[in-house]
Formats: structure tokens, C-alpha cells, sequence
């Protein structure tokens, strides 16, 4: 059995015993070792039951005098708090009653202005009612005469044209009349000119009609000779030509189906170009197609682009803002963790403080408050 703190009573006698029976029965031996085994463990059952009742002594001791220092660190910290505060709403309520007293003040002041300002304000309406029924009957005035000067220049605007009306009727007839005169002296001289020119007409059909008989008889003498050389140049290539036309006639016969050949072969290019155009054609609409949707895409694709720039620049200056946010927070934060440490530094030194007071106050403790010392 492991023994626990001080050694246990009669351990010294229970092996003086043993050595003074060892010469003794071992039964009997055997008995009184149970007997002491028994009485042993009797001891040990009524140490550990005192040892668990010291245990919870000191357990509710320990409790009561934590909550002793967590209550009188509470009070502490309440007391300077309200000092703080008693302190801080001093220095509010002077900063208030000089605030208030700058405030009314200036409410003083501004009353007075405003007083002022009404005033001039009421002396400049006045002023600019008179101004404005001056300027009123200056305008009625100005109204009245430049009607009267109106209707007299429509007065003088009629009379005008009523004479100048009268003045271009009169050239009108004047003018007309002289245009009448005019007209039947040209038709005159127009009857004039066409009977000179008929009488010179007749006169020069005679001439060119005696010229002309004159010319025909020339030109038969001329023709019926070259008729003759003609005809015997004509019978001359007639035979020629009866000699060759057998062979043009080959000739023609081979060409004809050179002809129909090329004919076919022409034909059949036609309609391939007929369907290269339709391909083509095909090909130049699909291409237009192709170009519009393009044009679209990259329009869209422009569109999209500065949508999207926008959207990062916006994204950007979101980005800017809460990271300036993230910095303030971490500023914040950095001084309220200074301020936490520096406050649990003044708790840790009197909390050790506490701790060197409990340590030296534990020498004066009794047995009792102290308890064994293997709970230390």
C-alpha cells in the first residue's frame, strides 16, 4: 500500500512484531496479519474519507474566495469606471455649456442680422413696387404712342399703294399698247419676207431643175459604159466563182458542224456560268449575311466590352473602398488590442499581485484551512 504524506502510526511496531513471531505458529501468523491488514485498511478508509472532506472544504474555500476577488475586482473596475465617467461628463457638461453659450450667441447675432435684413428687405420692396408702377406707366405710354405711330404709318402704307397700285395699271395699258403696236408692224414685215422668199424659191427650182437634166443626161452616158465593163467583169467572176463555191461549199458544210459543236460546247459553258452567277450570287448574299452578323457580333462585342470595363472600374472603386474600410477596421482593431493588452497586463500584474498575496497569506493559514500537504 503506497502511504501519503506523514508515515502511518504503529507501521514501526507492526514490524517489531513481525520479527519477534517469526518463530510462531503460521496460521496464527497468518490471522493477526489479516487482523492488522483489516485494522490498516479501516485507517486508510477513515484518512481518505477525512482527506475527501478536507478536499471539499478547500474546493468551497477556493470557490468563496474566487468569487471574493471576482466581486472586489467587479467593485474596483465599477469605481474607476464611474470615475471616468464622472469625469468625462464634467468635461461634456463644460463643453456643453460653452458650446451653448457660443451657440446662443451666435442665435443673437443672426436675430439682429435677420432684423436688419428684414427691414432693408421691406424698404426694397417698396422701392421695387414704385419702381415697377413707374415702369408700368412708362410702358402704357410708350404702348399708346407707338399705336398712333402705327396707324398713321398704315394710313400712309395705304395711300402708297393705292398710287402705286394706280401708277403700274396705267404702265400696264401703256406698255400693252405699245406691245399691239409692235406685233402687227412685225406681222407686216413677216408677210413681206415670206413673199420675197417665195419669189426667190420659184427662181431657184427653175435653175436647179435646168442643172439637174443637164447632170442626168452626163451620168447615163457614164453609167452604160460601166455597166458594160461591169457585166463582162460580172460573167468574168461568175465563173470564177463556180469554180470555188464547190469547195466554200465543203468548207461551209464543215463549219456548220464545227458550228453546232461549238454551239453546244457554248451552251453548256452558258449554263455552268448561269450556275457560277447563282453560286455566286449565293455566295456574295451569304457573305453579306456573314458581314451583318459580324458587324452585330462586334457591335454586341463592343458593347460588352465597355460594359464590362465599366463594371470593373466600378468593381475596382469598390475594391479601393473596402480595402480603405478593411484598413480602418485593422487600425481600429490594432488600437483596441493595444488597449487590451495594456489593460490585461495591469490585470495580470495584479492578478499576480493577488497571487503573491495568497502565497504569503497561506504560510499564516492553519492546519485546517491548509489542509495535507500532498493537495499542494
Amino acid at each position: 500500500m503506497p502511504t501519503f504524506g506523514k508515515p502511518v502510526k504503529g507501521s514501526a511496531a507492526v514490524k517489531d512484531a513481525d520479527k519477534k513471531n517469526k518463530g510462531k505458529d503460521p496460521l496464527q501468523m497468518e490471522l493477526e496479519a489479516l487482523r492488522e491488514a483489516e485494522l490498516r485498511k479501516k485507517r486508510e478508509n477513515l484518512l481518505k474519507t477525512r482527506l475527501r472532506e478536507l478536499q471539499s472544504e478547500e474546493t468551497k474555500m477556493s470557490q468563496w474566495s474566487s468569487r471574493e476577488i471576482q466581486m472586489r475586482w467587479v467593485e474596483l473596475l465599477r469605481n474607476e469606471k464611474l470615475e471616468e465617467l464622472r469625469s468625462e461628463i464634467e468635461i461634456l457638461a463644460q463643453t456643453h455649456d460653452k458650446t451653448l453659450d457660443r451657440k446662443n450667441a451666435v442665435i443673437e447675432m443672426l436675430s439682429t442680422d435677420l432684423d436688419e435684413e428684414e427691414e432693408q428687405y421691406r424698404l426694397a420692396l417698396r422701392t421695387h413696387l414704385q419702381n415697377v408702377d413707374a415702369l408700368i406707366e412708362l410702358q402704357n405710354q410708350r404702348t399708346a404712342s407707338l399705336e398712333e405711330e402705327f396707324e398713321r404709318d398704315l394710313k400712309e402704307l395705304r395711300h402708297e399703294f393705292k398710287s402705286e397700285r394706280q401708277y403700274i395699271c396705267d404702265k400696264h395699258a401703256h406698255e400693252k399698247e405699245d406691245f399691239m403696236l409692235i406685233m402687227a408692224a412685225m406681222k407686216v414685215e413677216a408677210e413681206e419676207m415670206e413673199s420675197e422668199m417665195q419669189t426667190e424659191f420659184s427662181q431657184q427650182k427653175d435653175e436647179t431643175r435646168d442643172k439637174n437634166s443637164e447632170e442626168y443626161n452626163v451620168l447615163k452616158q457614164t453609167l452604160e459604159t460601166e455597166i458594160m465593163e461591169l457585166q463582162h467583169t460580172i460573167s468574168h467572176e461568175h465563173d470564177k466563182y463556180m469554180t470555188t463555191a464547190e469547195e466554200k461549199m465543203k468548207q461551209y458544210q464543215d463549219f456548220t458542224k464545227k458550228d453546232a459543236e461549238t454551239a453546244e460546247r457554248i451552251s453548256s459553258q452558258m449554263r455552268k456560268i448561269q450556275r457560277l452567277q447563282e453560286s455566286i450570287a449565293n455566295w456574295k448574299a451569304n457573305l453579306a449575311n456573314t458581314i451583318k452578323e459580324c458587324e452585330e457580333r462586334n457591335k454586341a462585342m463592343k458593347e460588352e466590352k465597355e460594359g464590362t470595363a465599366k463594371h470593373f472600374k466600378e468593381l475596382r472603386l469598390q475594391m479601393q473602398k473596402w480595402r480603405k474600410g478593411q484598413e480602418e477596421k485593422l487600425n481600429e482593431l490594432v488600437c483596441m488590442a493595444r488597449e487590451t493588452k495594456k489593460s490585461l497586463e495591469e490585470r495580470a500584474k495584479r492578478a499576480e499581485r493577488m497571487l503573491r498575496l495568497r502565497e504569503q497569506s497561506r504560510a499564516l493559514e492553519t492546519e485546517r484551512e491548509g489542509g495535507p500537504s500532498f493537495l499542494h
